[in-house]
């Protein structure tokens, strides 16, 4: 955290570094839903959802890495497997304030997804 911050009242990063991340998504259902579901009427006024007003959630983070990283997904029902492994992952930053930051890294992305290293 930065000094930034506390001023601010918000988060403010100078660098994140994740390092052996591993994801592992099971699918035990008989059909496929992906990043996708069927949303039922919320009630409201005339059946429309009610608007609910937030106010944002600012935050500064610079320097993402994301260092040999692994995800795995598994459907039992059809016996598939899918790994990407070996994720390298740089972010200089992910920002809603208007404010400048030192960012030292380049954007960049490797990966080898079901043993192809073709990414």
């Amino acid at each position: 955290m930065q000094l930034k911050s506390i001023f601010k009242v918000t988060p403010v990063l100078k660098e994140i570094r994740l390092e052996s991340l591993t994801f592992t998504w099971y699918d035990r259902c008989q059909h496929l839903q992906l990043f996708g579901y069927h949303r039922e009427n919320q009630g409201g006024i005339c059946g429309r959802p009610e608007e609910k007003i937030f106010k944002p959630f600012l935050f500064l983070v610079n320097n993402i890495q994301i260092v040999d990283g692994h995800i795995e997904f598994e459907r039992s029902p059809v016996s598939t497997q899918h790994a990407i492994t070996q994720i390298n992952l740089t972010v200089p930053f992910i920002s809603d304030l208007p404010a400048f930051s030192e960012s030292y890294v380049e954007p960049s992305l490797s990966a080898v997804v079901n043993g192809s290293h073709e990414l």
